[in-house]
């Protein structure tokens, strides 16, 4: 039997207002963490619908409604909607306490209607993110938000598509965008830097997705979607850099995921970051992580180790 009572003290709940954020000109505002709904698709490892229904309660333990969570149609063919609906019943969740996100890729229109079919009106999506790449997609996420089936659409940026987002990104009519990857506390490209920049400047507001370099920073042996070897030099540096970051990371007493995800939130425009996670007992530690800041002493000490850029011009100076 699945019990409500909370796991460890809600963490969220006893926290100021400031620690939500605006959601650009919607109106809107939002916790920095956005839960993703990988797990409930079993998108990366099989798991009971028991554990499913633990995540999802952590969520709402954690953070003080309205919880911020992205789903897609994708994640197991609706099966990851379906069960994030039955657990949203079952918990007794409030339409009002859940700000659902849809993302969508490819038939923006055909995935709206199935998810909202699934969800039904309790839970049907607020907001809707489209692939950038696909004009026609974002032309049709815009024509929800226009209609009011939505209260804002946003586009979803590839790290490896940033040069051409900068040029064609719509700054007038997108809500919000989400970055996928090309900025992490180990690698941060000018162009991503630059892109950021850009859209704070325009007040765009960021998601940020991708943050642990797909597990690698937080002990995955794989990068860039391949093991690394460290019989390679180029792999044996970068293990070589983990290796210190862990290090520095253990002598602050904070951890990898903590500092990763303070970095991801120190740029101005970025108000959340989303992380997927398979396991009920990590949640409470990413929001720790997302509302607590890291000691400054400990970016300095970053920067004096050679672990992070020089002229980067924040956190800890």
């Amino acid at each position: 039997m699945f019990s409500t009572e909370p796991s460890r003290p809600l963490l969220a709940t006893v926290m100021d207002s400031h620690y939500s954020r605006p959601l650009g000109w919607t109106g809107l505002h939002v916790p920095p963490i956005l839960f993703g709904t990988a797990a409930l698709g079993n998108v990366r490892r099989v798991i009971t619908d028991q554990a499913k229904l633990a995540i999802v309660g952590e969520w709402f333990r954690q953070v003080q409604p309205p919880v911020f969570v992205q789903a897609t149609y994708a994640h197991g063919a609706g099966a990851a909607l379906e069960v994030l609906a039955r657990a949203l019943q079952r918990l007794e969740i409030a339409g009002d306490e859940i700000l659902l996100q849809l993302a969508t890729d490819g038939a923006v229109q055909e995935c709206w209607e199935k998810s909202c079919r699934l969800l039904e009106d309790a839970y049907r999506p607020k907001l809707i993110v489209a692939a950038a790449k696909d004009l026609k997609a974002w032309q049709i996420a815009r024509g929800l938000r226009d209609s009011g089936q939505v209260l804002a659409a946003g586009l979803c940026i590839s790290g490896h598509g940033l040069a051409t987002a900068s040029e064609n990104l719509p700054y007038d009519e997108v809500d919000f965008v989400e970055l996928v990857g090309g900025y992490t506390l180990m690698r941060h490209s000018p162009a991503a830097v630059s892109l950021l920049h850009l859209l704070a400047e325009r007040q765009i507001p960021v998601i940020l997705s991708g943050v642990f370099e797909g597990g690698f920073l937080v002990g995955g042996n794989r990068l860039d979607g391949r093991v690394l070897n460290s019989e390679d030099s180029a792999d044996r540096s970068i293990l070589a850099w983990r290796k210190s970051f862990v290090t520095l990371c253990d002598g602050h007493g904070i951890s990898p995921a903590h500092a990763c995800l303070q970095f991801a939130l120190s740029l101005p425009g970025i108000i959340a970051v989303r992380l997927d996670s398979t396991y009920a007992d990590r949640v409470a530690e990413n929001v720790y992580a997302a509302y607590t800041k890291v000691p400054d002493n400990f970016w300095a000490s970053m920067k004096e180790e050679g672990l992070r850029s020089q002229d980067y011009p924040l956190l800890g100076g």
